[in-house]
């Protein structure tokens, strides 16, 4: 990789990752709420 691409995609994955795991949690309160 190059070195000044490399901040951007670690930037752009953090922010990816960060709203995935939102994401994520809300899906399995969700699902928890579904199947109970």
């Amino acid at each position: 990789m190059l070195a000044g691409f490399l901040p951007i995609m670690h930037l752009h994955e953090n922010y990816s990752t960060k709203r995935a795991g939102v994401a994520g949690i809300r899906a399995r309160v969700e699902y928890i709420h579904c199947i109970n």
